[in-house]
């Protein structure tokens, strides 16, 4: 998921998907240094049709100022570490 408007933490996100399926892993991309979020996030479903059925609905939708940009990407082209330390509280370094 990209163009993830500010203030759109893991929490409050993970909650919004859930209202499609169960969410595996979530993974929001942030700064090491600040925290500050960079604005897309890696997200995997329990089951793989509610991925599918996620980024039909939602490529596109507007949300509080931002247009969000949803890709499907198949398994064979998920890195290994994509969601390595995943569902874990962010701690700044």
């Amino acid at each position: 998921i990209g163009h993830i408007p500010y203030g759109f933490f893991e929490r409050p996100l993970r909650a919004y998907l859930r209202q499609f399926g169960a969410v595996r892993h979530l993974r929001l991309a942030r700064n090491r240094r600040t925290g500050r979020s960079k604005h897309y996030a890696f997200v995997q479903f329990e089951d793989p049709e509610v991925a599918r059925v996620v980024a039909e609905t939602m490529n596109g939708y507007f949300l509080y100022g931002r247009t969000l940009v949803v890709q499907q990407v198949p398994p064979e082209r998920v890195h290994p570490t994509t969601f390595w330390m995943a569902d874990r509280k962010f701690r700044a370094v």
